[in-house]
């Protein structure tokens, strides 16, 4: 039944965004849109992190080639991510907070946001 469903939805959908919104309804009809569930934008929170390195780096007295020494991350991958132009890595994240002295935690989230969020 469902696949009959799915094969009327593709035959009579033209755009991707529609043919979205008729998948997830024929899957889960009473589905909570992804604005409802707190969505991210990926640039905010790549750019958030960015912030928030600068000021604990700046906030320490280090400079992004101390810092990459103290990590072993090239001053310039530090430069991109402070400017949200690169996505980092768990190991990167890791690598920072312990070169900054620092808990993960504080890379990742600040005050603000977790208050937003509920927790």
């Amino acid at each position: 039944m469902a696949l009959a469903a799915v094969l009327r939805w593709r035959s009579a959908t033209r755009s991707r965004r529609s043919r979205y919104a008729q998948v997830a309804q024929l899957l889960h009809p009473r589905a909570i849109p992804p604005d409802a569930l707190g969505y991210l934008d990926p640039a905010a929170v790549v750019a958030a992190f960015g912030r928030r390195l600068r000021d604990l780096r700046e906030s320490g007295g280090l400079s992004k080639e101390a810092l990459g020494y103290l990590t072993g991350i090239h001053p310039t991958a530090i430069l991109r991510f402070e400017k949200g132009r690169r996505d980092p890595r768990l190991t990167s994240i890791l690598r920072l907070a312990r070169g900054l002295q620092v808990p993960p935690r504080a890379l990742i989230e600040d005050d603000g946001e977790s208050a937003a969020l509920g927790d």
